[in-house]
């Protein structure tokens, strides 16, 4: 679980080591928010060992429509970095991408939430990322959260598929509720995992 307006870095680089990333992964979630990521590299320099250190301010803000990520580096020493940015609540959306005030070509993709895939991007400026999104219904987010459950409960397919579409097409909490309750489909174990999410 997440409050409104986390942002979550995390390495994407492979292995179980603690240097720097190469690769860092970056969980916003809609709302207003910040943090600062810590960083430090040791550098040998005339037999002396110097503490370099760099501070990543991430600023998320909400307006309703569109959502602001600001990422500023304070840094001491320079590396390139790829970034790919998992806007966690918006499934669909356009992106207008700044580094140091000049737009930038990103990849966006779409799986489960809009994803910004940046390359070789150095540590020193600012990056203004906006996202001009729809906001999920949360009935519709409710439903792709139940689908991701239904697709693994063990049941006969067919009748499975029929009880998944009439849920689909209901228009309420609560009748969805009452549906999975009452599905025969169903085992108690299967209707408990969707009851929880419901």
């Amino acid at each position: 679980f997440a409050k409104q307006g986390a942002i979550i870095p995390m390495s994407a680089d492979k292995g179980n080591g603690c240097p720097n990333p190469k690769n860092l992964e970056v969980h916003i979630f809609n709302g207003n928010g910040s943090f600062v990521m810590y960083e430090s590299e040791e550098q040998l320099k005339d037999s002396s060992k110097k503490c370099l250190k760099q501070f990543t301010s991430f600023n998320v803000s909400d307006t309703g429509e569109s959502l602001i990520l600001d990422i500023d580096f304070n840094s001491e020493f320079s590396q390139k970095r790829n970034y790919r940015i998992y806007f966690r609540n918006i499934i669909d959306g356009t992106a207008k991408i700044l580094i140091n005030g000049k737009e930038h070509e990103a990849i966006l993709k779409y799986n489960n939430c809009l994803q910004v895939l940046m390359t070789d991007i150095s540590s020193s400026g600012k990056i203004h990322i906006e996202i001009i999104y729809k906001k999920a219904d949360e009935l519709e987010t409710l439903k792709d959260n139940l689908l991701k459950i239904f697709t693994t409960i063990n049941a006969q397919n067919i009748p499975k598929l029929d009880l998944w579409n009439k849920i689909k097409a209901l228009d309420s909490r609560q009748k969805i509720k009452s549906t999975v309750q009452s599905a025969l489909e169903l085992s108690d174990i299967s209707k408990k995992r969707l009851l929880e999410i419901i």
